[in-house]
């Protein structure tokens, strides 16, 4: 696309047309037809003398009154067909057709203070990423249907995604992953399949082989709107840095990365971005926080120290541009568990458990248990109903927190971040594992956590130099007004001291509204949380929320949850603090929020997707612990 604006899009082109008489010129006609959502169709003839083999046709079209793509919350995903005819001697000879999206996509990574931007400029506006990034979501692809990809990709959306890194573990997926992305209007990080290995670039036959298979994948998905990128590989460069390693030229795969790969893009999809790999950083190290995409581990999530694996204050350390992994394992709801688990293997101690147990919690035993346990559950012992609950819980927490953690520095003059990945968000089987959405397409409590943290306006509550801090950011292209509540709240619901502002929060940007010390000021870390809340017309009710101790050190108090319903939205409130308020149904109802936190005497609204089989509606809270 050449040009791209709400007046007027050109579409330059190259149609690729053999002729398959090898002993004469060809004279063909060229009809290109691109029917949009609305108004009449734009067509354009060419006269062509085709010559004897492959002819490269260049080819423009001028789209009066276009209708732009737009990724997820920021618009709407209006598809426009394009079908190109070829005729001699007035016989149609050879037709083809594809969906196109009209946009037009950049990635910044011009300097900024002590590094460089990495951001995602859709149509003129800067896009802040958020998502997850996509493993297979099968290990035997024939197995994906349309159906499947299309739960999961709606799931994405749903979850106020606008991003899904394919990473370069994976395979390459199905056309109909891609069509799915194009309606949900979520951009495609696209990695070629090399990953964490090396690679023969000094054979000519693998060399060959790469060639034709980049070739081959670039052709056929190119056309997508929602691809946003290209990347050449995940963590291939990564894994050799540092002095006790080859250098980057002598590792085997290098020339795939910087020279085929991109030459390969550069002939068949020149408009699009390419990055050698992920991370793919500054000029300090290849995995910077200052400076191209960081992969953010070992600071927190893959510490040495479990007590920092346990600790979400710890995620506000991040000063990632744009961070492309982080993660947390969790267990899967339980009715996936009994999928692949016979009724005597459903226990930690048989074969089957440890075996559907993602490696990295089995090259650290009991770390989820420790963890479940420090936060919420303390000493004694638990069912396996209780593990799946609380570690459920512990893996929304952390996930929900670095959500926000970057979500935070949106527009920050001193550390911005324009994009936030975590490691995963699907799963090619059933297991205690990364993703947030399981194999069997159910719903883990970190996706309704996350699905929170991607509010498309949301309040955020994080430390910074001592102080709590409260902001509102906005990525929607509308501006809104809100009203915001914050402060000390006593989580008995006695007392509260809370202020409130309403503001106009400005299209696609952030608000700094209040400071609070983090010592709490005499407030007893057992009794009193810090809290923000957010509502406005036409948005769903907002909050979030700093705890200084665990949750199970809080003096939390019983108390009846109320559930009034009105249509098919529900008005849950309790008049003291409850943790992990979830749908005691193990059936297949569906609410929109799910396994949240209430606040004393402050309704929560929450949308019936699916009702349970009975029709009621038994909302429980997981903290305090029920006896």
């Amino acid at each position: 696309s050449d040009v791209c604006s709400s007046d007027l899009v050109s579409l330059a082109g190259d149609v690729t047309i053999a002729n398959l008489r090898a002993w004469i010129k060809t004279p063909s006609t060229l009809r290109l037809e691109l029917v949009g959502p609305s108004g009449p169709p734009v067509v354009v003839t060419q006269d062509l003398v085709l010559g004897i083999g492959t002819n490269h046709i260049p080819c423009r079209l001028v789209v009066p009154n276009p209708r732009l793509w737009w990724p997820n919350g920021m618009g709407d995903q209006p598809l426009y067909k394009l079908t190109a005819t070829l005729s001699s001697d007035g016989v149609a000879t050879d037709t083809m057709s594809q969906t196109l999206g009209l946009r037009t996509i950049q990635l910044d990574q011009s300097p900024h203070k002590g590094g460089s931007n990495f951001r995602f400029i859709v149509n003129g506006r800067e896009v802040f990423c958020k998502g997850g990034n996509w493993a297979p979501a099968d290990q035997i692809p024939a197995r994906m249907t349309k159906a499947r990809y299309e739960h999961f990709v709606q799931a994405a959306k749903d979850a106020h995604f606008n991003m899904l890194r394919v990473n370069g573990v994976g395979y390459y997926e199905d056309d109909a992953f891609f069509e799915a992305c194009d309606r949900a209007g979520i951009l495609l990080w696209q990695e070629f399949a090399y990953s964490c290995s090396t690679y023969d670039d000094a054979s000519p036959e693998f060399m060959s082989e790469a060639r034709r298979e980049a070739a081959a994948f670039v052709t056929r998905i190119a056309h997508h709107p929602s691809l946003a990128m290209w990347c050449g590989c995940n963590e291939c460069l990564w894994m050799y840095a540092g002095d006790k390693n080859p250098a980057p030229t002598d590792v085997l795969g290098f020339k795939i990365y910087t020279q085929l790969l991109p030459s390969v893009c550069h002939e068949l999809d020149p408009q699009r971005p390419y990055i050698p790999g992920s991370p793919c950083g500054g000029t300090d190290e290849i995995n910077s926080q200052t400076g191209g995409d960081v992969h953010w581990w070992y600071q927190v999530f893959m510490s040495g120290d479990p007590a920092k694996k346990m600790d979400p204050t710890l995620l506000d350390a991040c000063l990632g541009r744009f961070v492309s992994e982080y993660g947390i394992i969790g267990p899967p709801p339980l009715a996936s568990m009994k999928e692949y688990l016979a009724p005597e293997e459903l226990n930690p101690s048989s074969f089957a458990w440890r075996i559907h147990t993602n490696s990295y919690e089995g090259d650290h035993s009991g770390f989820t248990e420790s963890a479940l346990r420090h936060h919420f559950f303390g000493p004694g012992t638990f069912s396996v109903e209780q593990f799946v609950l609380y570690g459920g819980l512990y893996q929304g927490m952390m996930e929900e927190a670095m959500m926000e953690a970057g979500r935070f520095r949106k527009h920050d003059p001193e550390s911005p971040c324009d994009g936030s990945l975590m490691w995963s968000y699907n799963d090619c089987w059933g297991e205690i594992g990364w993703s947030i959405i399981d194999h069997y397409g159910r719903l883990k409590p970190s996706y309704f956590a996350v699905k929170r943290a991607c509010a498309p306006v949301k309040v955020i509550v994080r430390s910074r130099s001592g102080d709590l801090v409260t902001r509102v950011v906005n990525d929607t292209l509308e501006s809104h007004e809100v009203e915001v509540t914050y402060g000390w709240i006593r989580v008995d619901g006695t007392a509260r001291e809370t202020r409130k502002k309403k503001l106009k929060i400005g299209a696609n940007s952030m608000v700094e509204i209040a400071h609070a010390k983090l010592s709490g000021a005499g407030h007893d870390p057992k009794d009193w949380i810090y809290a923000a809340t957010l509502t406005g017309p036409g948005m769903d009710d907002d909050h979030s929320i700093w705890k200084l101790v665990p949750c199970r050190e809080l003096r939390l108090s019983r108390s009846p949850i109320t559930v009034v319903r009105n249509g098919d939205v529900l008005s849950v409130s309790s008049a003291t603090f409850c943790a992990g308020v979830h749908l005691a149904d193990e059936g297949d109802a569906k609410l929109s929020d799910d396994f949240f936190e209430l606040l004393p005497g402050v309704p929560h609204a929450v949308h019936v997707e699916k009702s349970p089989r009975d029709d009621k509606y038994n909302l429980v809270s997981s903290m305090p612990i029920r006896g």
